[in-house]
């Protein structure tokens, strides 16, 4: 079976990695702190087309794989488990 991952599952893999990286992970701990809602960072992993990414295409979303959707999720939850 071979697990190497698609050149579109790298791309948002790495797309996820970055925005992780730069935007949640230097203030992950406030949001933890303060108890917020993380509202900008949503809105931003929406522009991002990050969520409902597994909508399918036939109604209205991107229809991305469940590796994609798993791929994000491990990317965000390392930097922020809470969003």
């Amino acid at each position: 079976m071979d697990f190497t991952l698609s050149e579109a599952e790298r791309l948002v893999r790495d797309t996820a990695r970055e925005f992780a990286e730069k935007e949640l992970k230097p203030v992950a701990g406030e949001l933890d702190r303060q108890h917020r809602f993380p509202k900008k960072p949503l809105r931003r992993l929406a522009e991002l087309g990050m969520m409902g990414m597994t909508v399918p295409e036939a109604d209205g979303g991107p229809g991305a794989s469940a590796v994609s959707h798993a791929l994000v999720l491990m990317e965000v939850s390392r930097a922020c488990a809470s969003t």
